[in-house]
């Protein structure tokens, strides 16, 4: 209805402009004499020629301020609906908190069941709305960089020359990916990867080249060059007053190498500003094999103030109360691994006796490799501090 009583106002405009322009070219040459003739026609198709271009002028400058007053509008409702959210996830993080005291006050298993699918399906609203909100904003950003093209067609000997010029030539990339917190999705860490470039810009990841590295004995190499990338952004941050940690891994082929190992602490020991916002990231099976020696250097590394994290687990049996002395404050365990093994009912009773264990030595619980809203939905109900993966962002290069 709108666009046809638009279209009838400029055709009544029109008509009162052309309606003037033919007055003014009759009154015309009776007040100008000289003036006659085509010249009459003539001056009759200026003024309504100019007319239309005012016309035009003022019907833009009306149309750009009720666009402004709608985009206006727009982020009023987008910041409105963004604070709902929040507050809908703070708020489910709250029956969570409840469920799990009443269950601990000896709430029957059926009521807690019952109330915990609520929350559950709750959840997933809230959360289903969260994407979609971010699916649109995601939608208007056309220009948006297109991540870099994996070399794919590369046998061993063609990785090892990309990895090998890549040290040469500096071409090794830091990328890094949120860890946000869960249920509320804030974006809470980031870990770090690298990427190695070759001189068409194509990209090798880690599951490409560390095999290689190992064996040509590289690894060392790039986790120097990963430790010097993450020191160099966490100092950035920093001056810019963001707080935001950031996972840095350390191979276990770097943990091997004993004066390289050493030599990396007394580095960190001069820049020990950067604890606060720096996580170190070692393999359960080094850290569950490990010597009296890098003993000691976690050990220093700790009474630093650095914290640690402890990743590829393959076994549920931890030192507790090591891991809380040596500041582990964080387990990343694979998402589907525990969603699969909280669906059958002996493992899962051993899930929740380590998650208790965990929270009550002070270490956090990070399902990595989450990569889909069904997955997510079966850990809810387990209280995972923290998620990783696909489902909350790729690692995308990092930027100065």
């Amino acid at each position: 209805m709108a666009p046809s009583m638009s279209l009838v106002r400029h055709v009544l405009i029109a008509l009162c402009y052309a309606a003037v322009a033919v007055v003014t070219a009759l009154t015309l040459p009776r007040l100008v004499p000289a003036v006659a003739g085509p010249s009459v026609i003539m001056i009759g198709g200026v003024l309504f020629v100019g007319f239309a271009l005012l016309h035009e002028v003022f019907a833009r400058l009306e149309d750009g301020g009720r666009v402004a007053e709608e985009l206006f509008d727009l982020r009023l409702a987008h910041g409105e609906v963004s604070r709902e959210l929040n507050a809908a996830r703070g708020e489910i993080s709250r029956l969570h908190q409840t469920l799990e005291e009443a269950k601990g006050r000896g709430a029957s298993d059926a009521a807690y069941d019952a109330l915990a699918v609520e929350v559950r399906v709750l959840q997933d609203l809230v959360e289903r709305v969260s994407a979609n909100k971010r699916g649109g904003e995601a939608r208007r950003e056309p220009h948006a960089p297109k991540p870099p093209a994996i070399a794919r067609d590369l046998d061993d000997a063609g990785i090892l020359n990309v990895v090998r010029d890549g040290l040469r030539a500096d071409r090794i990339d830091l990328y890094l990916q949120p860890v946000v917190s869960l249920p509320q999705r804030q974006r809470r860490f980031y870990e770090a990867f690298t990427r190695i470039r070759d001189g068409e810009g194509k990209i090798v990841v880690p599951d490409q080249y560390i095999s290689i590295a190992e064996r040509e004995g590289l690894v060392t190499a790039i986790d120097n060059m990963l430790l010097f990338r993450c020191v160099q952004l966490v100092r950035k941050t920093q001056r810019s007053n963001r707080k935001m940690g950031f996972f840095c891994n350390v191979s276990a082929h770097t943990l091997a190498d004993s004066a390289f190992f050493r030599e990396f602490v007394d580095f960190m020991a001069r820049n020990a500003e950067l604890a606060p916002d720096m996580i170190f990231e070692f393999p359960q099976s080094v850290i569950v094999g490990r010597d009296p020696e890098l003993d000691r250097n976690l050990s220093r590394l700790a009474a630093m103030g650095f914290r640690f994290s402890m990743d590829q687990v393959q076994s549920l049996r931890f030192d507790y109360e090591w891991m809380n002395e040596s500041r582990f404050k964080f387990v990343k365990i694979d998402a589907r691994t525990l969603a699969t093994q909280l669906k059958e009912p002996d493992a899962q009773g051993v899930l929740r006796t380590v998650k208790r264990a965990l929270r009550a030595a002070g270490v956090n619980l990070v399902a990595e490799k989450l990569e889909s809203e069904a997955v997510l939905l079966d850990l809810l109900d387990f209280q995972v501090d923290f998620g990783q993966g696909y489902l909350f962002g790729e690692p995308r290069l990092a930027r100065a």
